[in-house]
């Protein structure tokens, strides 16, 4: 599991990363079947206790373009999606499922930014 903190976004525009799951050892890279990013609610403000799921994405759902291939996976949240976002820091999960397992890929924190569109 890797932990962090990832580059800002901001509220204003769409955020889309491309996330790597190859093995750092020799081993075969394995193959998801389910892929999930979600974004939390880092503390509990009106509407939304701290913890609660603020946006995801799901593989299953069509959300998620995973390239076996490559071991990686590409998300993207809306720039529609983003502006449900607070500014501040957000938590921030991806989970894979292997073998009907569920792995922590990562866990930590994105600052989202008040982005300033005329």
């Amino acid at each position: 599991m890797w932990t962090g903190n990832l580059p800002p976004a901001s509220n204003r525009e769409a955020w889309s990363e491309t996330v790597s799951y190859r093995p750092t050892d020799a081993s075969p890279a394995p193959v998801p079947d389910e892929i999930v990013v979600a974004i939390a609610a880092p503390k509990a403000f009106p509407g939304a206790p701290a913890g609660s799921c603020l946006l995801a994405k799901r593989l299953s759902a069509g959300e998620i373009v995973n390239d076996a291939a490559a071991a990686s996976f590409t998300f993207v949240f809306s720039a529609e999606e983003m502006r449900r976002l607070r500014p501040g820091s957000h938590s921030v999960g991806m989970v894979l499922t292997l073998a009907g397992a569920p792995v922590q890929l990562f866990t930590g924190s994105i600052e989202i930014l008040d982005g300033i569109i005329p």
